[in-house]
């Protein structure tokens, strides 16, 4: 059997250098030679090489005495003059083994208002969950399941395996907080500019009715009652509660340009070099442009392969373009206008008309998309 790994060997003896020399001719790897005197030399080897060396240095007269051996091979020639340590490593490693695959420990976080004692009774009652409880048996969403249902005011639960310890954090469910009255204005206002079609007061006392036109904030409801004790007229503090229903108008504007110029490259071009010595340009004669309309670029690259001379290139190139007079799709535009003003139409609104206003701008077109909607525009003011 072929052992790894590397020997190293002392060699007594005077033909030193001939044993190196018959060792390099039978492919034998020293990967260290070192003279500690005239007769004594230490080498390190592979393992495998190690009884034909042998063989070299007996038929030159030196004695090789092995010094010890790393890799694999030591390893193992140690575990077979130690049996007593290769059994308790064994056992070391089935037992780590053996302990890693339990839950050793639960640990559950305290919270604020769900103390861990009663989230340790789920998991150990409900779930059979203890020390030594084997990993491959734990399922972690059925834990997660039985906590959540069995703790009313848990918003989430994560369950984790880290090691041997078996971690549930539980979140509370945070409680929306109430709105304070007080807070509030008592009145009902208007969260658009409409035109008022219709009023219905609960309570308070309308400021508005049919035909009026409002503006966004304005009362529409006010929070108090008219109260009439024989000539007197009393005004009783409430909260409004009302429903205001009126026509508002959604517009969005949008410029459409009927013509305009665009080029393009026909494919024709000319190009001009020039040659760059240290920064300074040197060029040749440059012929005049021949077309009526074009675009030029410019670019530089070494005149030698890996800038080996401090000379560069710079060639510019002119490309013919044509004009083409475009017309732009009004459609194209009218149908993005109106889309675009629809996302601003709330999901409450009752879509009555839509319709586009063409007119003529400058040089332009001039497209107001409009959308006429009914809904409750009553709101709480704050």
């Amino acid at each position: 059997m072929t052992l790894l790994g590397r020997a190293r060997v002392k060699a007594e003896g005077l033909n030193q250098l001939k044993l190196i020399s018959a060792a390099l001719k039978k492919n034998i790897k020293l990967y260290r030679a070192e003279q500690h005197t005239a007769r004594i030399y230490t080498y390190a080897l592979n393992a495998a090489d190690l009884p034909e060396f042998n063989m070299l240095a007996q038929g030159l007269g030196i004695a090789v005495t092995a010094a010890g051996i790393s890799g694999p091979a030591g390893f193992f020639r140690a575990l077979r003059v130690r049996p007593v340590l290769a059994a308790g490593l064994a056992l070391s490693i089935a037992l780590i083994f053996l302990n890693n695959s339990f839950i050793w420990r639960i640990e559950i976080p305290d919270t604020e208002n769900i103390p861990a004692s009663e989230i340790a009774a789920v998991v150990r009652r409900q779930c059979g969950l203890r020390a030594g409880t084997p990993i491959r048996k734990i399922d972690k969403n059925e834990i997660s399941r039985r906590v959540f249902d069995s703790v009313g005011t848990a918003a989430f639960v994560d369950v984790s395996v880290v090691g041997t310890t078996l971690l549930v954090s539980v979140r509370e469910a945070v409680p929306t907080p109430e709105k304070d009255d007080a807070l509030e204005s008592p009145d009902i206002v208007a969260v658009a500019d409409a035109v008022i079609l219709a009023v219905t007061a609960v309570s308070g006392t309308p400021l508005v009715g049919p035909g009026d036109i409002v503006r966004r904030g304005q009362t529409l409801v006010a929070g108090y009652r008219t109260d009439t004790a024989g000539d007197n007229e009393m005004q009783t503090p409430v909260r409004a509660v009302a429903k205001v229903y009126a026509k508002v108008v959604y517009y969005n504007h949008k410029m459409c340009f009927p013509y305009a110029v665009t080029y393009r490259r026909t494919g024709v071009k000319t190009q001009t070099r020039s040659l760059i010595v240290r920064g300074k340009k040197f060029f040749g004669k440059e012929p005049a442009v021949p077309f009526a309309f074009y675009e030029t670029e410019y670019h530089e690259t070494y005149a030698a392969p890996g800038n080996f001379l401090p000379l560069r290139v710079g060639i510019k190139t002119v490309y013919e373009l044509k004009p083409d007079l475009a017309k732009s799709d009004v459609s194209t535009a009218r149908r993005l206008g109106m889309e675009t003003l629809r996302f601003r139409v709330p999901e409450d609104a009752i879509v009555l008309k839509e319709y586009d206003i063409v007119s003529d701008y400058m040089d332009a077109v001039r497209i107001t998309s409009v959308i006429e909607t009914e809904r409750n525009i009553a709101t709480r003011a704050y």
